[in-house]
């Protein structure tokens, strides 16, 4: 997640603009964006039957994806990787075969039980049951509804200037 998913990639650039190797596991460069992007997100999951995916994002850095290296999802309220894909949509993450990369915090896996779920399939090679969530249906249309766009916009007003120029 957010600063995680930046170290895997093969660099990230300063504010002075100097570039910081990662660790190449990704095919994903970061660079310092002109604002700190912090707020609800909400993206559509590229990973089929994982559906909509909602988290909390905290970050400044840009995340542009190499040729051929897919996103986690696209971007529906919020800035995810702060770039488009080749259709123009805005992108959230990274997806390989064995990596998933992201900006969502929230916890991101107990906001998205089936992206958890997806997870622990790919690892075990077991479909899973699913768990009876009974508050899961409330808590997700109080994130999907149409007010979490007004919620961002708030929680962006309530940061102090001097806090939200850091990183």
């Amino acid at each position: 997640m957010c600063a995680g998913l930046q170290i895997l990639g093969h660099t990230m650039r300063d504010r002075t603009g100097r570039d910081h190797p990662g660790l190449g596991v990704l095919d994903v460069t970061t660079t310092p964006g002109r604002r700190r992007a912090v707020g609800e997100i909400i993206t559509t999951c590229a990973i089929p039957g994982v559906g909509k995916l909602t988290g909390f994002e905290n970050h400044r850095g840009i995340t542009t994806l190499g040729p051929g290296t897919a996103s986690l999802g696209t971007v529906i309220t919020g800035t995810g990787n702060g770039t488009r894909d080749h259709t123009g949509r805005r992108t959230e993450g990274v997806v390989t075969d064995r990596v998933i990369g992201t900006y969502l915090h929230g916890p991101v896996l107990a906001r998205n039980p089936a992206l958890a779920d997806h997870i622990l399939t790919t690892i075990t090679g077991t479909t899973l049951a699913p768990l009876e969530l009974p508050d899961q249906a409330a808590l997700r249309r109080s994130y999907l509804g149409p007010h979490a766009t007004r919620k961002r916009l708030h929680l962006r007003r309530r940061i102090p200037k001097h806090l939200s120029r850091q990183r």
